[in-house]
């Protein structure tokens, strides 16, 4: 098994079965709604993200994450968010300890 991940607030984590080519299971990455600075955002929920994780990474032989970066015309703001959120996401991988 091996498990797929695209970061992101609107990104997933998918289990992917490589023998017969079957999506075994899939969440969207968790969010959380906030109000910062009287505005409306949202966040991911680093709870709910290690418990899919780990439920999720039972069966899982290797996990792979899609290497994102910078995109042109970004925003400081929304870029340091997506950096955020890819940096507890690549933690909640090293937290499975698998490859």
């Amino acid at each position: 098994m091996i498990l797929g991940i695209d970061p992101g607030l609107h990104g997933a984590i998918v289990c992917y079965n490589p023998t017969n080519n079957t999506v075994a299971a899939g969440r969207n990455i968790p969010i959380l709604d906030l109000v910062r600075n009287g505005k409306n955002k949202k966040a991911v929920d680093f709870h709910a993200l290690l418990r899919i994780m780990t439920e999720l990474s039972v069966p899982v032989r290797h996990i792979f994450l899609e290497l994102v970066g910078a995109m042109p015309g970004q925003g400081t703001s929304s870029m340091f968010s997506f950096g955020r959120t890819f940096g507890a996401i690549e933690m909640a991988v090293v937290a499975q300890k698998l490859p």
